[in-house]
């Protein structure tokens, strides 16, 4: 039992390497991010807004990294679709919306995805076909093509999702709601 449960955690190889690499970047990018700030500066603006999130919108916003890392990972490493790695997917759908609870998004997310990983095994496809028929170079230019149009598709679904969740302004429950509060905590507390 152990072994099937690691041989299908094994084909998810590509995906973890690739979310433990762009954790290190965006980490690194963080940290870089928050040398010198100030209470006015931008960065901070940007980089408080994560604070403000409660539990239901960093799953949410996890998941929706996830999907896209997922895709990115498929695309980068030309990863061979399998059966698990489309009910990971369907399970990553599932999970966004059931975490989003927006009807009208439901259909556009289902379609949205459906179109993601339809591409996804057009490109599969692709790659088969370079491995086992005959490379070409306009079947190299084409799954290039698409293997662009899939990142630039999923990249921007992912700062679409953030944009909303910016646009959504702050949870409330959350310790600071603002950036003012925020202030107005931190001064109080550096005055006594």
């Amino acid at each position: 039992m152990w072994v099937d449960i690691l041989s299908v955690i094994l084909e998810f190889k590509y995906l973890i390497l690739f979310t433990l690499a762009a954790g290190i970047v965006l980490g690194v990018v963080g940290l870089l991010l928050n040398r010198n700030l100030s209470w006015e500066d931008r960065r901070l603006k940007f980089l408080g807004v994560f604070m403000n999130l409660n539990r239901k919108n960093i799953l949410w916003l996890s998941v929706a990294m996830l999907r896209c890392f997922f895709l990115l990972s498929m695309i980068v490493f030309c990863v061979d679709i399998i059966t698990a790695h489309i009910y990971f997917f369907v399970l990553l759908c599932i999970a966004y919306n059931i975490l989003n609870l927006r009807v009208t998004r439901l259909l556009f997310d289902i379609l949205n995805s459906a179109v993601q990983f339809s591409a996804l095994l057009v490109g599969n496809i692709l790659v088969g076909f370079m491995y086992e028929v005959r490379f070409d170079w306009r079947t190299m230019t084409v799954y290039v093509l698409l293997a662009l149009f899939i990142s630039v598709y999923s990249v921007y679904f992912l700062l679409y999702d953030v944009c909303r969740l910016l646009e959504a302004g702050p949870v409330k429950g959350t310790r600071a709601n603002s950036m003012d509060d925020m202030r107005d905590m931190t001064d109080a507390f550096y005055k006594k």
